[in-house]
């Protein structure tokens, strides 16, 4: 018997592979605006942050007056152009199907931003299996601060004890966010994280694709 009855999963690199996207987009923006074209891999390694740091950490000499346009042209690169290079994991619905029916209470926490990803959600036919999708929103926390799971998720699971929540994620925000919150964390190694820094952080689960999740949960 598992002793979870929320699990929480993150988008970018848990659920879908977006490294297309988000490298096209990111690319895109800075072509268009001037900046130092970054890498495939440095933009890589900012999955998971929120946009606007990301950008920053890319971009260190741009104004922060000027990263709000940034982040605005980003994500008009991403909703026209780049959205449809995103793909699920293999196996993500399946799993997902598996967890509702079992009883679990499913929810997306991402530092993607909250339109974005409520559009994804529905576009990948998993609105209808997730009780809530909490993206970030704009002068709202984003993971890891606790308060991301106080103010977006906590209202919707007012009586869930943080020893019956599992956060699924595949980098070092996601486990350092279950660490905050108090929560158990699985780390999805096939994502983006950084190997060594996720383990650094100690998570109770560690799976090699997102099937894996059933086995995690009891479910196998």
């Amino acid at each position: 018997m598992t002793p979870y009855c929320l699990v929480l999963l993150d988008f970018d690199g848990t659920l879908a592979d977006t490294r297309p996207s988000v490298v096209f987009s990111m690319r895109h923006t800075f072509a268009e605006l001037g900046g130092p074209l970054p890498g495939e891999e440095a933009i890589r390694a900012t999955i998971g942050l929120p946009l606007a740091r990301g950008i920053a950490t890319l971009h260190p000499d741009l104004p922060a007056g000027e990263v709000s346009a940034w982040v605005a042209r980003y994500r008009a690169i991403y909703a026209e152009r780049a959205a449809p290079l995103t793909r699920l994991f293999s196996g993500a619905v399946e799993t997902l199907h598996r967890l509702a029916e079992a009883g679990l209470a499913l929810a997306v926490v991402s530092n993607k931003a909250q339109g974005p990803l409520e559009l994804a959600v529905a576009e990948f036919g998993l609105a209808g299996l997730v009780a809530v999708a909490v993206g970030e929103r704009p002068n709202g926390p984003a993971k890891p601060d606790p308060a991301f799971f106080e103010s977006g998720v906590r209202p919707h699971f007012p009586d869930v004890a943080a020893s019956q929540v599992l956060m699924v994620g595949d980098t070092e925000v996601d486990l350092a966010f279950a660490r905050g919150i108090g929560a158990d964390a699985c780390f999805a190694a096939y994502g983006y994280g950084r190997p060594e820094a996720c383990r650094a952080l100690d998570p109770r689960h560690t799976i090699a694709r997102i099937a894996d999740l059933c086995a995690v949960l009891g479910l196998d």
